[in-house]
């Protein structure tokens, strides 16, 4: 059985950088608590939120200890995700930054991060369309049995609440979102998409679908992922 965190990446990166921008945060009072103040009970307002901060991120690394069901070090991401350390430094000191400033920088934070989260999410489907698992192919002819498709795999540090696989029937990708490529919207999100898409593996894939004696044929394409690997099974209807 694979690893809790290949079979449900988000959940365990969630687990893994809440972790660290606690530990952040902890070491953000742990500083205050250090560098002098005019105000000398400064120090001491420090202390509780130190605690608190340092106490949820041993919780997180907890949870992130069950999730994988073994004793879990960073080490595991990093084998599976060569750089995989650079993304913690990037989380821990943007983490430290908000925890110096989080009056202005978290409440922004938050707001761009839904914002972000709906636009890719919209810029996404416009691109590759609604996700379903099963496909109905008709064949004509013996000669045409090969089914393309384009699929992409989201980077498992990719924090966005998204779905990690995609996948488009045809050859190669659409330019931009169908019917809306004047629109200023569609614009920024085609840039967004292309963004997302460039940061992920896209290959162009081909299913070869079983020799039929009665044409035309009706197949079903069942696509599932283990991972980022496509896994398919073909079944005739008629």
């Amino acid at each position: 059985m694979a690893p809790l965190f290949l079979q449900n990446p988000l959940i365990n990166q969630v687990f893994a950088f809440s972790c660290v921008f606690f530990a952040a945060s902890a070491s953000a009072c742990l500083l205050k608590m250090l560098v002098p103040f005019p105000q000398k009970k400064s120090r001491t307002k420090k202390f509780a939120p130190f605690c608190l901060f340092l106490s949820l991120s041993i919780i997180f690394y907890t949870l992130l200890i069950f999730a994988v069901h073994s004793l879990f070090w960073f080490q595991n991401f990093h084998e599976e995700i060569p750089g995989y350390y650079k993304t913690l430094v990037f989380v821990f000191a943007i983490s430290l930054l908000i925890s110096f400033f989080w009056k202005l920088l978290l409440p922004l934070s938050l707001v761009l991060y839904v914002l972000l989260s709906f636009f890719t999410n919209r810029a996404m489907l416009s691109i590759f369309g609604r996700q379903n698992q099963l496909v109905t192919v008709r064949v004509e002819d013996n000669s045409d049995r090969m089914f393309p498709l384009v699929y992409c795999h989201l980077p498992e540090t990719f924090l966005l609440p998204l779905r990690r696989n995609w996948i488009y029937i045809g050859e190669s990708l659409p330019s931009g979102p169908a019917g809306e490529n004047s629109s200023a919207v569609s614009k920024a999100e085609k840039l967004l998409a292309e963004f997302v898409i460039q940061k992920s593996t896209v290959q162009p894939h081909k299913i070869l679908l079983p020799e039929s004696q009665l044409l035309p044929s009706l197949f079903s394409v069942r696509m599932e992922f283990s991972g980022s690997e496509l896994k398919y099974s073909v079944v005739r209807d008629l």
